[in-house]
């Protein structure tokens, strides 16, 4: 049965758990593009089965702005990057040292065009391959050296083609042995070897990820496992 993990309130529900030490930083960003940057040790700890404070409580967001990535950072060493993507595919690739000098009230992480907003972070050492979904099923692989990397305050490039549809996840691969657990709005799901994904040049179509018909529902996440 196991125990409860965390009081959720009413609409609510549990979508990200990481492990960390309370030396290690946190990245918040915002869907427009902002990112917050706080230490474990300064996020209020709780109980077990607590609900929590609202991250707009102790991050210092802006009225109106929600948060839409949460990633830890152990620190900002050389070689590592934070790669961002947004729901219409501009996927982004910026060394850690450019967020060294955070602040209070939040510093520009990617710069988000009109209508788009920041989906998902992740931290990447310069040598992975990057797989992004989207709603409709479809999905591309490409190597992580095909995303140059760019200031704080740009854009990005295209990651892959979209014919109406969205991205709705990214993810880091490291090793052909990885899996792509693919999963749905009704609640079907599969998983794939990666190596079933070619490597592709960034900015295509992509391959079919899933079957995103009546039955399945439209793709809500991936994840490598």
């Amino acid at each position: 049965k196991g125990k409860v993990a965390m009081e959720a309130r009413d609409e609510d529900w549990v979508s990200q758990l990481f492990v960390a030490s309370t030396h290690t930083f946190v990245f918040f960003f915002s869907e427009r593009g902002k990112v917050y940057v706080k230490k474990v040790y300064e996020i209020p700890q709780a109980p077990r089965n607590a609900k929590g404070r609202a991250i707009v409580n102790f991050v210092g967001v802006e009225p109106g702005e929600k948060i839409s990535a949460i990633t830890p950072v152990p620190g900002f060493d050389p070689g590592h990057f934070v790669v961002t993507i947004t729901k219409k595919g501009q996927i982004k690739k910026t060394a850690i040292e450019e967020y060294e000098n955070y602040r209070e009230k939040g510093i520009i992480g990617v710069k988000i065009e009109e209508g788009d907003e920041l989906l998902s972070a992740a931290i990447t050492d310069g040598t992975k391959e990057l797989v992004i979904a989207t709603k409709k099923g479809m999905s591309i692989r490409f190597k992580e050296e095909q995303v140059r990397p760019m200031g704080r305050s740009t854009v990005g490039v295209k990651g892959v083609e979209l014919e109406d549809d969205v991205v709705v996840g990214l993810c880091v691969a490291s090793s052909e042995d990885d899996r792509v657990l693919a999963v749905c709005e009704r609640g079907y799901g599969k998983q794939t070897p990666l190596g079933e994904f070619r490597l592709q040049s960034r900015g295509g179509k992509g391959v079919i990820l899933i079957d995103a018909s009546d039955r399945n529902g439209p793709v809500v996440g991936i994840a490598i496992v």
